[in-house]
Parts: structure tokens; sequence; C-alpha cells
């Protein structure tokens, strides 16, 4: 499951229990790793401890954006 919201501000995908985001937070872009089925809630972010996820994850979000088109702005006239 892959979502864009605010036109590419917050990026996140999900594979199975994994859930990685990939948002703006004043002005810097900031990755976050959630193991959603030991942690609903979002409390712990594991990104430092999960590197090989985060990379895996974090391709995947890349190659489903390129395919996504849904911020992208019409051409003006």
């Amino acid at each position: 499951l892959f979502w864009n919201f605010r036109g590419d501000r917050n990026l996140g995908v999900r594979h199975g229990d994994w859930k990685v985001i990939d948002r703006d937070s004043d002005g810097e872009r900031v990755r976050e790793l959630y193991d959603i089925a030991s942690d609903p809630f979002e409390e712990r972010d594991l990104v430092d401890d999960e590197p090989e996820r985060v990379r895996a994850l974090s391709d995947a979000m890349a190659q489903m954006r390129q395919q996504d088109d849904s911020s992208k702005r019409p051409e003006a006239t």
C-alpha cells in the first residue's frame, strides 16, 4: 500500500506489518519506520534499528512514487 499526501510532502508505504513514512518536518525530510503489529500507535520509530528494511521499503516507495501522478499539476495553457 502506497500513499502520497499533500503533493509529496508526506509519503508512505506499508508492506505486511511494516510501515515506512517519509515526511516534511519544517523543511527537512524525516523518515520513520514502524512495526504496526507490535506498535499499532506508532510510538517506537525503528528507522535506526532496521536499516535494511528501511532501504527495501524506501526503494519500493520510490518505485511506486514514479508511477504515481496524483501530485502532478496540469501544464499551464
